[in-house]
């Protein structure tokens, strides 16, 4: 077992499932945080969960962290942006000789489909490429799965269609590609021992959004209807090139049966 591995964004959606699989192959994992100024870190180790202000050196940073914003509404909101995808990360990665970025599909676009998130996050990619001895970059699809709190597509249209809501897709053909938290989890623990490169982490779950409203209605027997309405550009097919994809699929469960076990955390989780 290694010594101690740092992070960004360890208490998000991914990092919430990372950590256990870390702390089998770290004694420590220090998180940086963005937000407290008093208490810079927090240490895990398997028994305990400390708030610190000082933290011992290590080679390798897992960054996770990012700020989601496609379309800032203020000039605060911009800085923000820019605060958490690049100035944030970058400070703390001048320290470190190996640094692994989880980045965005977004980011394998040309610059017309980009928007500031896409922009800031592959700005620090750049700076490590030129200024971190081994860089891994790792580029991730869209996610779903135990805990997550995002509200994105998946969970939107379970949560409309538990509640006989209509479901809207857009009026043309847009594919997704959707992995389950557990697997992306371990497609990064996976990657910290590759050597550096450019990496994908892509399912085998390629979907269309009217496929999915379908199959998430169906699996809630709800009366929800599906409404197309407007037209948005399907990213996926817009992408050229995608690096080496590493993704192993570790779940025995089908997508379908995935879906359905989502299904039921949140009709628990919400008391529906």
């Amino acid at each position: 077992m290694s010594e101690i591995i740092h992070t960004t964004g360890i208490t998000g959606f991914i990092g919430r499932s990372l950590l256990p699989l870390l702390l089998k192959k770290y004694r420590k994992v220090i998180n940086h945080n963005r937000k407290s100024k008093k208490n810079r870190y927090t240490l895990f180790t398997l028994d305990r969960k400390e708030e610190i202000n000082f933290c011992e050196p290590s080679p390798v940073l897992l960054h996770l962290a990012t700020n989601y914003n496609p379309n800032p509404k203020s000039i605060k909101e911009e800085k923000e942006i820019r605060e958490a995808n690049y100035l944030f990360p970058k400070n703390i990665a001048a320290n470190f000789s190996k640094v692994i970025s989880i980045c965005s599909y977004q980011q394998l676009l040309d610059e017309k489909h980009q928007n500031l998130y896409s922009e800031t996050k592959t700005e620090f990619n750049e700076w490590c490429q030129s200024k971190v001895d081994q860089f891994i970059k790792i580029y991730l699809f869209d996610s779903f799965g135990y805990g997550d709190t995002r509200n994105k597509v998946v969970d939107v249209f379970i949560k409309n269609s538990i509640e006989s809501k209509d479901l809207s897709v857009p009026e043309n053909n847009v594919e997704i590609n959707l992995t389950e938290v557990s697997e992306i989890a371990n497609g990064i623990i996976k990657s910290i021992d590759l050597p550096s490169g450019n990496y994908s982490l892509k399912s085998e779950n390629n979907i269309a959004l009217v496929k999915l409203a379908r199959k998430i209605i169906e699996f809630t027997n709800s009366d929800s209807k599906i409404i197309e309405k407007g037209k948005i550009i399907n990213l996926i097919s817009k992408i050229n090139s995608e690096p080496e994809n590493i993704y192993e699929s570790i779940n025995n469960l089908s997508f379908d049966d995935q879906l359905r076990n989502r299904i039921d955390e949140i009709k628990k989780t919400e008391g529906l």
